[in-house]
This record gives C-alpha cells, structure tokens and sequence, in this order.
C-alpha cells in the first residue's frame, strides 16, 4: 500500500512540477510586424531588441516596448554593460551607445558584409562575424575594427 501511495505522490510531484516550469514563459506584445532577431536585457526592466528596420526598447520588464528608429536590417546586439551596447547589421554596419540606448553611433568596420553576430569579452575587445566568411576584431571598443 505504502508503494502505491508513494508511486501516486511522486507522479503528482512530477506533473505539478512541468507545470510549474512551463509557466515561466508569457507571450509579450512588442507592437510591430517586423521580424524581430535578438533581444537582450541588462537588468530586470530595462531591454531592447532589434530586426528588420527595428530598435525597441522596453523599461517596464518587457510590458511595453518603444520603438527607437534606426534604419537597417539589425542582425544582433550586445550589452556589455548598463550603458554600452553594440548592434550589429547588414552592409558591414556597427552602432554603438555610450548612454543606454539614447543615442546610437555608427562604427567604422570598413566592410560591406552583412554581420550577423557581435560579442565583447570585455570593455575594450570585441569579435563580429558575418557572411562570407567575415570575422572581425576590435581591440578599442568598437572604434576600429581589424580583419
């Protein structure tokens, strides 16, 4: 009887706890048709993601999304920090903020290769990849950028 009842409580335990892990995913409205590619928040509020023609911030946890035009098809981004970020783009574009997102400045990357990945390891050197074989590095935070 015992095996029983211990068999019944850890099936209960087990679909309680699928449950239980399912439900930590909401579907969210960003507001826009675009394809939307890459989304990074750097603390539990603030965020933004980017795609097609698309740059959305969101300061309320991802309730809300404002839409901080930026022309291009916007692959990938990356916070390094609460204030420096970095997006990357087709036709060998790279912007970077200094100001969590206020401002976003084009980098000189000297390609017309569309980019598809950006990461930094830390403050200063940074690795974008894209099509064709592309791979670049910078080592003075995105100001230049070396083949």
């Amino acid at each position: 009887m015992n095996f029983i009842i211990s068999r019944i409580f850890v099936i209960t335990l087990l679909i309680l706890l699928a449950d239980c892990v399912h439900s930590q995913w909401f579907p969210k409205n960003s507001g826009t048709i675009n394809e939307l590619k890459s989304v990074q928040f750097f603390d539990e509020n603030t965020g933004f993601i980017c795609g097609r023609n698309l740059l959305l911030k969101s300061s309320d946890g991802g309730q809300s999304w404002q839409n901080n035009f930026l022309p291009g098809n916007h692959n990938r981004l990356f916070f390094s920090g609460n204030n420096i970020g970095y997006i990357c783009s087709d036709s060998g574009r790279v912007y970077k903020t200094s100001n969590g997102g206020a401002n976003w400045i084009l980098q000189n990357t000297n390609t017309i290769r569309d980019l598809t990945s950006i990461k930094f390891i830390n403050a200063q050197t940074g690795i974008v990849t894209g099509k064709d074989r592309t791979f670049m590095k910078t080592t003075n935070g995105g100001s230049t950028w070396i083949n």
